[in-house]
């Protein structure tokens, strides 16, 4: 097996792809080219549902509130027709254990499949904290609270805000946090950069010491994690959040990908993907 880098990556305006145009596209999949994705679903979808809603940069998402409430939930078989589908809520405000009405964001698998850290934001100028909870739906247990390092932060809009978690090979945990209480040079906005702590929430300590904020960080095959990172040294406040690897102590830093890019802006959201390779 060898491993490509998926990569979700930020047009934006830049693009100046129109929804009616998106729409366009969607309908243009045939029936038939339907059925064929399908047939490539072929285990359970994890995903989040949460109200549609516009945000103005893309490194403090974690400041809004978008209206309606959400949650995390399986696809139990995707592959089937749409009017088949069975969705089953892992979390939600009205499953049995449940953090309540929020903000449910970042869903994260265990490597055994059988656990997942999540994040929770439950009031509108409130923190973003991170939580376990079993792929059953069981054993809901909170593993951060960030609300201690409120008192440090100077900085506009609200609360302190741990992300994006993510499991390390030895059982400890990536994410990004705000508690360093760095503010953004141009919007004075909390900044969160790469954290590491272990599985029961203790010893959080910073592996970064970038000033501007970082991405959605993930396990390559090697134990590197790699994640995106914006830089504001000797270029403007619009471009580069390119995409950088380093050890799970921090050290070895290293651009991965698209350092000196300046079209797309930005690569987010980085994923290793298994590749089966063709036998000879």
């Amino acid at each position: 097996m060898k491993t490509a880098v998926a990569i979700g990556v930020c047009l934006g305006i830049c693009q100046g792809i129109s929804a009616p145009q998106v729409r366009a596209t969607e309908n243009a999949i045939s029936a038939g080219d339907e059925r064929r994705l399908r047939q490539w679903l072929d285990a359970p979808l994890l995903f989040v549902r949460r109200h549609s809603y516009t945000n103005m940069h893309i490194y403090d998402t974690y400041y809004k509130w978008p209206p309606g409430g959400g949650g995390i939930y399986i696809l139990e078989n995707p592959s089937a027709t749409r009017n088949l589908w069975r969705v089953r809520p892992v979390i939600d405000p009205e499953t049995p254990e449940t953090c309540g009405f929020g903000v449910y964001s970042h869903p994260e698998l265990s490597w055994d499949g059988r656990r997942l850290l999540f994040c929770f934001k439950g009031q509108p100028q409130g923190n973003t904290s991170i939580f376990e909870i079993g792929v059953d739906g069981k054993n809901l247990r909170r593993v951060t609270d960030p609300g201690p390092a409120c008192a440090d932060y100077k900085g506009s809009q609200g609360g302190q805000h741990d992300t994006a978690p993510a499991y390390l090979p030895d059982n400890r945990i990536v994410f990004l946090s705000t508690r360093q209480s760095g503010l953004v040079p141009c919007n004075n906005t909390g900044v969160a950069v790469l954290h590491v702590m272990n599985a029961d929430g203790g010893d959080i300590h910073p592996i970064s010491v970038n000033y501007v904020n970082e991405f959605d960080p993930a396990v390559l095959p090697d134990g590197r994690i790699v994640y995106g990172r914006w830089e504001y040294v000797d270029k403007n406040a619009l471009t580069i959040q390119s995409l950088w690897t380093c050890s799970p102590d921090g050290t070895q830093e290293t651009a991965f990908y698209g350092n000196n890019m300046v079209f797309p802006e930005a690569i987010l959201d980085v994923r290793p993907v298994p590749i089966a390779m063709p036998s000879k």
